[in-house]
């Protein structure tokens, strides 16, 4: 009987020490969406930004030059319409900057980000709001006072969310996005549309 138990208790030290390294492996590894929530230069921001953009710029220009700057957009298909419009592309996603009255930018994104790398960039939501589609069911999350936007599809049967819920749009707003109708965020569970 002492031979079980030390056979037992070596296989539970054994797990122990696996798990251990395991968290440890895992930490120690960069998220491989890491740079959409970086500065150009590939360090992290002080405070939420997307692609380096803060929702602390007031003005197309340094926002362009952030974005030229950027390894992610710089390579990808460029324009700038007009002294309010910029579009940036590439195959993952979509952005759209444009200085109507004040600076917005929309990041639509081809690839779907997991919601949990964006709120570990963007930090918890206070609000949310819902929408039903035909499709399913959009539900926009704003954070940091309603400066940044995140938009999550969910499939018109999801009863929950997660953090691999699918992102399909992010923004960033200088001033704060429309707040009418929203309600307190309460965290990842049951979906309360």
């Amino acid at each position: 009987m002492k031979r079980l138990w030390r056979l037992l208790s070596g296989v539970a030290a054994l797990m122990v020490a696996l798990m251990a390294t395991a968290r440890a492996v895992g930490a120690a590894q960069t998220s491989p969406y890491a740079a959409y929530f970086s500065a150009p230069d590939g360090a992290p921001c002080a405070t939420p930004c997307l692609f380096g953009v803060q929702p602390t710029h007031l003005a197309l220009a340094p926002i362009v030059k952030l974005l030229q700057a950027h390894p992610l957009t710089a390579s990808g298909d460029q324009g700038l319409f007009n002294d309010d419009l910029a579009v940036f592309g590439s195959d993952q996603f979509t952005i759209i900057v444009s200085q109507a009255s004040d600076p917005v930018m929309f990041v639509t994104l081809l690839e779907p980000l997991p919601l949990g790398e964006v709120l570990a960039a963007f930090g918890a939501p206070e609000t949310t709001f819902f929408e039903r589609t035909r499709r399913g069911i959009n539900q926009t999350l704003l954070c940091d006072g309603g400066r940044l936007l995140i938009e999550v599809w969910h499939q018109s049967a999801a009863t929950h969310n997660s953090p691999y819920a699918h992102v399909v749009r992010l923004g960033v707003a200088t001033r704060g996005f429309n707040q009418r109708n929203t309600s307190p965020w309460r965290g990842l569970g049951a979906l309360k549309p």
